[in-house]
């Protein structure tokens, strides 16, 4: 079974990105808004509070972002505070709308090779969009991302840096004042950094206002390294055997007061616990990246049917030597994996 996947071309300033975005999807923007960004639960006058501060601190250090969903909201007809809200959801109210596993081999047969599977809820590879982007000012960016939104699932840019990330709930009152959305962040490296250094400098200069997260980079020169972000610190995680994977717990990054328990928790640690073992007995090519993002172990299973209502939606393998990205929506064990180029 194979799903065609939507390609969206956008060029220019990150008004007229957005705009065009909006204009392409309406009514998948509409619809976003209502599956992920709903807050009729929450206090409103605390929600619009967050959301001002969010939007200051944004502003003050990634201005573009703000731009791009102002064009979103002009471009699908739909308020714009609602864009802000569905994309700084996290943020706001510390839930998240994925969970996911990401896995590098630093020295595979094609260069380095990261694999992501998105954990979404069931249905929600519907949003999904491959976009081609060529910024007024950064690098060309292929990324993986839903309508609506203005981060990446995954991503490459031109100059051969990947990206692949997964969320990590903290406790409510633990983030940052100063913080960003985590999709802030991202969107950012990717526009504007060339290695994994440079990558892991930028993350650092800004903070993280509610969610934490995990997030992988590789270079096209075989550079590789995971961030642990929470909201009060950011620390690496360096290749072994040069490989690099996480879940959505931290390993090395002290920070138990901000770490909030739940039912995801134990199918993190286990997903973990089964990359250990499926790292070391695959090939590392594409090939066997997708063996290990279609696993299904009793154990700690990578392809996600359901354990702690995660679904994967969405898998993705990126090869930032060769500026190209495969990816399969649905379940991959279901599912071929389609081309895209930069």
């Amino acid at each position: 079974m194979s799903k065609e996947i939507y390609l969206m071309e956008l060029e220019g300033p990150a008004y007229e990105r957005g705009l065009e975005h909006g204009r392409q999807v309406p009514e998948l923007v509409e619809k976003a808004v209502a599956n992920w960004g709903d807050m009729s639960k929450a206090d409103p006058d605390e929600i619009e509070r967050l959301l001002r501060k969010l939007e200051t601190n944004t502003t003050r250090v990634h201005p573009e972002a703000l731009d791009e969903m102002r064009g979103i909201a002009e471009g699908s007809d739909v308020p714009y505070d609602d864009i802000l809200k569905l994309n700084l959801c996290e943020a706001l109210w510390n839930d998240t709308t994925g969970w996911c596993t990401n896995v590098s081999f630093l020295n595979g047969s094609v260069g380095p090779i990261l694999g992501k599977n998105s954990d979404l809820w069931e249905g929600d590879d519907e949003f999904h969009i491959v976009q081609r982007i060529k910024p007024g000012e950064g690098y060309t960016v292929l990324r993986c991302a839903f309508a609506g939104y203005i981060g990446a699932a995954c991503g490459i840019n031109e100059a051969g840096l990947a990206y692949g990330g997964s969320s990590v709930k903290v406790k409510p009152g633990s983030g940052h004042p100063d913080g960003v959305a985590v999709e802030v962040i991202v969107d950012k490296l990717l526009q504007h950094c060339a290695t994994v250094q440079e990558g892991i400098q930028m993350a650092a200069s800004m903070r993280c206002a509610s969610q934490g997260a995990n997030l992988t980079l590789v270079d096209s020169e075989g550079h590789g390294a995971v961030i642990e972000k929470a909201p009060s610190a950011q620390t690496l995680r360096w290749p072994a055997d040069n490989v690099t994977f996480h879940t959505n717990h931290f390993v090395a990054l002290s920070a138990p007061e901000e770490l909030q328990e739940g039912d995801w928790r134990p199918n993190s640690l286990k997903r973990f616990a089964n990359l250990e073992g499926l790292t070391q007995s695959v090939e590392r090519t594409p090939e066997g990246m997708m063996q290990i993002l279609r696993d299904h172990a009793e154990e700690g299973q990578i392809c996600q049917h359901g354990d702690a209502e995660l679904y994967t939606m969405v898998s993705h393998i990126l090869m930032p030597r060769e500026r190209r990205i495969l990816v399969a929506e649905g379940y991959p064990c279901q599912n071929e994996y389609h081309e895209f180029k930069l």
